[in-house]
């Protein structure tokens, strides 16, 4: 009787363990099979969308760099225009350099005719100066120096036909052949642009594209220009939308910047000097971390002569970065850089992966349970037959 007990529980753990083997047969390969595809499937969509992300983060960088690139060479090329009228009707005799009311007049229809123009000036070899300057583009003022004033640079406010009315402001010993554009004509003989100096009332930053006359003795003449303030460049870059919270700044091969997209102006001012700001000590995180990257990834920033798509990481997340070069025939040779962070465009792609993963996890569920369901359904007529 002893031995029949024993030999018939020796029986049922067979039955008991043939059958759960037989059901593990059935419902492992099944599940392994869900989750590798489950598995794959979120892997895949991960990648891709990682992929999209730096595709449309390069496409949406480079679409920004050409517009703001695009518009500046409009808005640079204004100036240039107004030199070459103005030198053109010197010329065939319209306009007389010694003659600074009628200077005046012409200069003052033409600060009314292009917005955009900071000031219009001339100054000649015998130290005559005369301006109409779009003063904070707020108001228009008259600039004149020569010997009637002492050589004196008088600043007036002008009416709204451009003559003098208050005297403004009184800046002994005017000398234009010493300023920075005077000399920028001189020395390259040629239409170019001056460096970045201080505007001499206001101490904004200023560019001012120059050309100088001469005359048919070949002898320098005059020094006619247009100038830009370069805070008019910053406030088009504000007014653009890169991503989320993207910047774009312009800098100079030398690391100076130019303009920003952020409230941050490009020199240090006190009520004595005036500094421009290099871009690697900028007060904005970004701006200053994307400076030194560059800093470091190109030993001199004036051989970046092409379009260049780079990614680096700020607090531990992308951003990407693309430089495009600005440079034209009259010597200007800006970099345009523009930054996009990677969240600004992987936010809906975590919330696309995570409801990605929460379906893969219902879909598993779902086949544990369907797998559960199955293997029951087969085995038990099986277990049944060995039973019976």
């Amino acid at each position: 009787m002893l031995f029949n007990a024993q030999q018939g529980k020796a029986n049922l753990r067979r039955k008991l363990s043939k059958k759960l083997s037989l059901r593990l047969i059935l419902i492992v390969p099944f599940l392994l099979q869900i989750c590798l595809a489950v598995g794959l499937t979120g892997w895949l969509s991960l990648k891709n969308g990682q992929k999209a992300v730096k595709d449309v983060a390069k496409q949406l960088s480079s679409e920004v760099t050409e517009r703001i690139a695009q518009n500046l060479i409009t808005f640079l090329d204004t100036p240039h225009q107004i030199n070459q009228v103005n030198a053109a009707a010197i010329r065939q005799g319209q306009l007389n350099i010694r003659n600074l009311a009628q200077l005046q007049r012409q200069f003052w229809e033409q600060i009314h005719i292009f917005k955009t123009v900071a000031a219009i000036t001339i100054g000649n070899e015998q130290n005559e100066f005369l301006g109409v300057e779009n003063r904070d583009r707020r108001e228009l003022v008259v600039m004149r120096s020569d010997l009637a004033t002492d050589y004196s640079l008088l600043t007036y406010s002008a009416s709204t036909s451009g003559d003098p009315l208050d005297l403004r402001a009184i800046d002994r010993n005017y000398d234009p052949r010493m300023r920075p554009w005077y000399r920028a004509a001189a020395q390259s003989g040629r239409p170019t642009w001056s460096q970045i100096f201080p505007q001499f009332t206001t101490q904004d930053l200023t560019i001012a594209a120059v050309q100088p006359f001469y005359n048919k003795d070949g002898k320098l003449e005059a020094v006619l220009s247009t100038s830009l303030y370069l805070l008019q460049v910053g406030e088009f870059l504000r007014s653009l939308k890169i991503g989320q919270t993207g910047q774009s700044f312009i800098i100079e091969p030398n690391g100076f910047i130019v303009a920003t997209s952020t409230e941050e102006k490009p020199f240090l001012s006190d009520l004595r000097t005036i500094d421009r700001l290099q871009a690697s000590n900028s007060s904005n995180p970004l701006t200053q971390s994307t400076a030194r990257f560059l800093a470091r990834n190109f030993t001199d920033l004036d051989r970046i002569r092409a379009s260049e798509s780079l990614v680096f990481d700020f607090d531990g997340k992308a951003q990407y970065v693309q430089v495009q070069p600005l440079r034209d025939s009259k010597g200007l040779d800006w970099l345009i850089v523009v930054v996009l962070p990677e969240d600004d465009f992987m936010e809906q792609i975590h919330t696309n992966t995570r409801t990605t993963i929460l379906l893969c996890l219902c879909a598993l569920a779902i086949a544990i349970i369907l797998g559960v369901i199955t293997s029951h359904w087969i085995t038990q007529p099986i277990f049944g037959l060995i039973a019976a």
